[in-house]
């Protein structure tokens, strides 16, 4: 009799190193960690464990009746039947790695090679380069001073195992002691190899997992610079650069690492008629590379992130623009977590402002254009071969996507829409999709006229020479901006000051309302903040509420202050309307009769608007959401394709620049960080890591030894409103 394994639920013959042995063959632990949370497994226990030495605890308490459990563990703990609990594992666990943990039997040790200690030492240092709040002089700092505590405890340690083996004739020539002193050797330097910045890069890039950024010159410029002698300022020549992440490596590591192929083999195209994905829509089952089975669909996002105070004097000086990708292959509830957004660009905004957005997209295109040619070459262990990489569609807020592609980039133009040929007059009182769509036909004749004011398009976009992608086949909106940072911001502003204004619930009843309100645990981080009367009179003016502060808003106000508005009230209708069209647009699923629908819910819901407030015209983005239906159709369910999740990748970069303080060479700093972030969640094996469910401490119990009772009797308190059923 044995243990039973969780992964490949067979029996172990032995005991716990055995065990952990076949775990270590299957790369089911990393260090102390396991990748993904072991479930015990024995006797029908489903107690789940990050960390080895728990488990080994937890089996060695709770499952002792196991046969072959090592002689000497089971002699180190003296519990009667009963004793004890799983709730002491974590107290215990930190006991122990705090040096309070008594004799463990030595088979149940993990040997460590000088490898093993090089690769966790190296770890640590990847995980602090990770994180956005720390500096490299930081770094530094620590790695030097656990190289001398290290150095100093051991070998104060080793001297005083020395002097124990003298004091007891221990022949310090002979063969176990020649191996134990050389294992102090060992662990006295676990930074040896890796101890400078440049040593530990060196040691990531032979690992395949760091993808260095390259430097890209746009052109040569001059910077002043201060003579340290003399004090006067000279103008040197300083070259002008981008950084660009080469997304054919990027990509090859990506793919290989463990449990990408994972979150890929379980998102299938629909059978059912049911758009889930980009996949299942019409412009990818006829594409001419995306439609094929070996190939990986990319995502490019366009923005500027401002990098010091909005407010400060240095405000757009160093303002950077980003290409982020993100692969959509992968099921989309994986691509909610950043670790899935990846860098391809860092540059500095006022370089495109003044060269174009041609210069930094070059390399890019030019490597798209061999992927879609030629594909890429994989070797791992759960694909091998060649993977066709294609440009799938290109995200962003309507400024970033209108400069990237070469439209009018202000949105009182004669015809500012990406998607059709409208005048601006004739869109500020049109319900329905009535202008001529752009094509790729009537694009390059506009094109050839150079008159951006008779045609709205600025200059020719470079990502037109890809294969299967043209601008004019780019129906990703922005739902993010267009909706809960335009529309329902303006239009719930003005439905509010006329509610409030007709005397139904008063500004102060209002904010009760917003601020007593119980939001859930999805909102409650999100919750709206308070209205003042001079931001709800100007409806124009700023949204008051960030993009998930008015998601939560509009989607329970009507729930919120429902109740104060008189039946048949057409202000009231319009916010109606307008949620109703937000449950189809926000929808993870749609379909061609919900798309339909849609259709005409967007259109009553501007007829409505023009009727109640007659004085004003549909803006931009109402014309926009006329679109929403036939994207749909093309390329599925428009919520995967909004800029929220992106936005946030900003973050990390903007917290990175107020820690580091160095602007000197800003886009070198940001993209090295970025793929040293990527790096560690590739070695400690978390990007693709599957969420799973963690069971604590607790018993099992046969439901037919419970008095009598219902299956729902045992749920805990404050899940009765849940719709479970048995």
């Amino acid at each position: 009799m044995g243990l039973l394994c969780f992964h490949c639920e067979e029996v172990v013959e032995g005991g716990i190193k055995e065990l952990f042995a076949h775990f270590r063959s299957f790369s089911l632990l990393k260090g102390s960690c396991f990748g993904t949370a072991a479930v015990c497994k024995q006797d029908g226990c489903q107690r789940t464990f990050q960390k080895s030495f728990s488990f080994k605890r937890h089996l060695t308490k709770q499952h002792r009746q196991v046969d072959n459990f090592p002689e000497g563990l089971r002699g180190e703990f003296h519990f009667e039947e009963g004793e004890g609990s799983d709730s002491d594992d974590d107290v215990l666990d930190d006991q122990d790695h705090q040096g309070g943990g008594g004799n463990q039997d030595d088979d149940n040790q993990d040997e460590l090679t000088e490898e093993d200690i090089k690769e966790r030492s190296l770890m640590l240092v990847c995980k602090l380069k990770a994180s956005s709040s720390v500096t490299q002089s930081t770094i530094t700092t620590v790695v030097e001073d656990v190289s001398q505590l290290f150095e100093d405890a051991v070998s104060n340690l080793q001297e005083s195992t020395r002097k124990f083996m003298r004091d007891n004739n221990v022949d310090l020539e002979g063969e176990a002691a020649v191996r134990l002193m050389d294992q102090f050797e060992m662990v006295q330097k676990p930074f040896h190899g890796i101890e400078t910045e440049y040593k530990q890069l060196q040691y990531l890039i032979a690992s395949r997992k760091f993808v260095t950024p390259l430097e890209k010159e746009i052109t040569l410029g001059y910077a002043p610079r201060t003579d340290n002698l003399t004090g006067n300022v000279l103008q040197v020549p300083t070259p002008r650069v981008f950084h660009y992440v080469p997304i054919k490596e990027n990509i090859k590591a990506i793919v290989e690492s463990p449990g990408f192929w994972d979150c890929v083999q379980e998102h299938h195209r629909s059978t059912d008629g049911t758009l889930r994905d980009f996949h299942d829509g019409e412009h990818c089952l006829t594409h001419p590379v995306l439609s094929g089975v070996d190939c990986l669909q990319i995502i490019l996002y366009n923005d500027d992130i401002e990098m010091t105070n909005p407010l400060s004097p240095k405000a757009g000086t160093h303002k950077l623009g980003a290409l982020y990708y993100t692969i959509k292959n992968v099921h989309p509830r994986h691509l909610s977590t950043l670790n899935h957004f990846y860098l391809a660009a860092l540059y500095k905004s006022t370089d495109v402002a003044e060269f174009g957005f041609d210069v930094v997209l070059r390399p890019l295109v030019d490597d798209l254009k061999e992927l879609e040619e030629f594909g890429l070459q994989v070797n791992c262990q759960e694909k091998r071969g060649t993977l066709k990489v294609g440009l799938a569609q290109v995200v962003g807020d309507n400024l970033g996507i209108h400069s990237l592609f070469g439209f009018a980039q202000g949105f009182t133009a004669n015809f500012l829409c990406r998607k059709c040929r409208i005048h601006r007059e004739d869109l500020r009182r049109s319900t329905h999709l009535s202008a001529i769509l752009r094509t790729k036909e009537n694009y390059e004749e506009d094109l050839q006229q150079q008159d951006l004011p008779r045609t709205g398009i600025r200059t020719h976009c470079i990502l037109n020479e890809l294969a299967g992608f043209h601008v004019v086949n780019n129906y990703a909106p922005d739902i993010m901006h267009d909706l809960l940072e335009g529309v329902c911001a303006f239009e719930v502003k003005l439905v509010l000051q006329q509610l409030i204004s007709s005397g139904l619930f008063d500004l102060d009843t209002l904010n009760a309302r917003i601020m007593s309100y119980n939001y859930g645990f999805p909102d409650s981080s999100n919750k709206p903040c308070l209205y003042k009367w001079s931001s709800i009179v100007n409806a124009d003016g700023a949204p008051g509420q960030n993009a998930a502060q008015m998601w939560a808003l509009t989607r329970n106000i009507g729930v919120m202050i429902g109740d104060l508005v008189v039946e048949g009230n057409n202000y009231w209708e319009l916010i109606l309307l307008l949620c109703e069209c937000m449950d189809l647009i926000f929808s993870p699923t749609t379909s061609p009769g919900e798309c339909a629908f849609m259709k005409q819910l967007i259109s009553d819901h501007h007829d409505l608007f023009l009727e109640l407030f007659p004085d004003r015209h549909l803006k931009p983005k109402h014309h926009f959401m006329l679109h929403y239906p036939a994207a749909a159709l093309k390329i599925g369910p428009l919520v995967h394709y909004w800029s929220m999740r992106f936005e946030a990748k900003h973050n990390f970069f903007r917290r990175l620049s107020h820690i580091i303080c160095n602007f000197k060479n800003i886009t070198k700093s940001m993209a090295y960080r970025h793929q040293m972030f990527q790096c560690y969640q590739m070695l400690s094996k978390q990007s693709f890591k599957q969420a799973s469910c963690e069971i604590g401490p607790g018993s099992s119990l046969l439901l037919n030894a419970l008095p009598d009772c219902t299956p729902l009797d045992l749920l805990p308190s404050g899940l009765d409103d849940l719709n479970i059923t048995i």
